[in-house]
């Protein structure tokens, strides 16, 4: 008897296929034999390699015919269960194609037509009750497949260890990844500037700035360059997600706006602190005991192992002050200061 056939639809951004990886490794630990087929885009396709228990990956590329991915979903024989952990009428359409006789999405994508017709389950979670990883380990409960989600965690392929061993890092350092997608998660660059230079100047800590190559960026990393007294080594832009990834699992200290380096960290375990402002923790920050949350018009940080649900009282970035990121450095690193 053939091996069932899953498929994981998940085409959205990094961080969010990062977030997947419990999920995954449930499914991969619920149904062993099973060949697990995993669907990403582009821009998040190349740390695929990093996430448990997937046997296929099949890349859908923006702005392109797709031929190829569309073929790879078909398939010769259909898919028996089709998760939809995107949302989106993309995924739907996947979804579809596949052939499933099992499509699961949450309950509030399944609502209007065609979606009513294309999927068969709908899942009752709710984000705003649920971290993302347990909103999106939910779909598996919809298809009757028990189980606890383990923890988040990642694997690192041997190229991606090895470029990072080219680096030439220190023993130890601090990752500082002040970049995203969304400028709203911006923090002010003479902040940024501050606090790397305390973990310079005053913890003896060395930092390493990460980031991708994108213009908002590499401007925002400029300014704070041009605002630091104590300098950084910058690898933004040139690495690998991979390879950056390896980077953080190797660091004493991570601290992060939302964005799919706090996932990493995460990943890994490392010691971290992580800025929220436009975004809610509960749903996306770091849960485990080395990590620590600064949320913008929120006094004090705010441990990685908190679990109650927050309201969505969103405040800017500009409301995180120095002192509230220097002060979560020193939980999550407590060996801060004997460097």
């Amino acid at each position: 008897m053939a091996a069932p056939r899953i498929l994981v639809i998940q085409l959205k951004r990094i961080g969010d296929l990062i977030l997947t990886a419990p999920m995954l490794a449930r499914l991969r630990e619920q149904m062993p034999a099973a060949r697990i087929s995993l669907a990403v885009s582009d821009a998040a396709g190349f740390l695929a390699p990093c996430l448990p228990g997937v046997d296929d990956i099949i890349h859908f590329q923006r702005g392109r015919i797709n031929a190829g991915y569309w073929a790879a979903i078909a398939g010769a024989r259909p898919f028996e269960i089709a998760f939809d952990c995107d949302g989106t009428d993309r995924a739907a359409a996947t979804a579809w194609v596949s052939g499933a006789a099992v499509r699961v999405t949450h309950a509030k994508h399944r609502k209007t037509f065609p979606r009513d017709r294309i999927f068969t389950l709908g899942c009752e979670a709710s984000l705003k009750a649920h971290h993302t990883i347990d909103y999106l380990a939910a779909l598996l409960d919809a298809a009757g497949i028990g189980g606890e989600t383990p923890p988040l965690s990642l694997q690192l392929p041997r190229e991606a260890r090895e470029a990072a061993d080219g680096l030439g890092l220190p023993d130890q350092y601090a990752v500082v990844h002040p970049g995203s997608a969304r400028i709203e998660k911006f923090w002010s660059a003479e902040r940024w500037a501050q606090v790397i230079d305390h973990l310079s100047q005053r913890v003896g800590l060395p930092v390493v700035v990460t980031g991708g190559p994108g213009r908002m960026e590499t401007e925002h990393l400029s300014e704070i360059q041009r605002r630091s007294r104590s300098g950084f080594r910058n690898v933004a832009g040139h690495t690998s997600v991979a390879t950056m990834a390896a980077v953080l699992a190797r660091a004493s200290l991570a601290l992060t706006v939302d964005t799919a380096a706090l996932h990493l960290a995460s990943a890994f375990g490392v010691p971290q602190v992580a800025l929220f402002g436009p975004t809610n923790p509960f749903r996306w920050g770091p849960r485990h005991g080395r990590a620590w949350v600064v949320r913008a018009g929120k006094p004090g940080p705010l441990p990685g192992t908190h679990r109650f649900p927050e309201p969505d009282d969103f405040a800017p970035m500009a409301e995180i002050a120095v002192d509230e990121v220097i002060e979560a450095a020193a939980k999550a690193w407590p060996s801060e200061g004997s460097a």
